[in-house]
């Protein structure tokens, strides 16, 4: 994952969140990437597997559509 590269192509002040655990560590990065846009690198919690299940049931429910 070309982390360093990704930022640079965020808006100034921009915000690059992270959802969910991917499968190997995240690449070091130096200070610097995030000093060309003032970028923030950030986290989302994605819930437990019982708050997922929820939501699934609900969507079949409402027959949701991703599009």
């Amino acid at each position: 994952m070309p982390l360093d590269q990704y930022l640079t192509m965020l808006w100034i002040e921009g915000r690059f969140i992270q959802v969910g655990l991917p499968d190997k560590p995240l690449p070091a990065l130096e200070g610097s990437a995030f000093m060309t846009n003032g970028c923030v690198m950030g986290g989302s919690h994605i819930g437990s597997k019982k708050e997922m299940m929820e939501l699934l049931d609900l969507a079949a429910k409402h027959k949701m559509k991703p599009w």
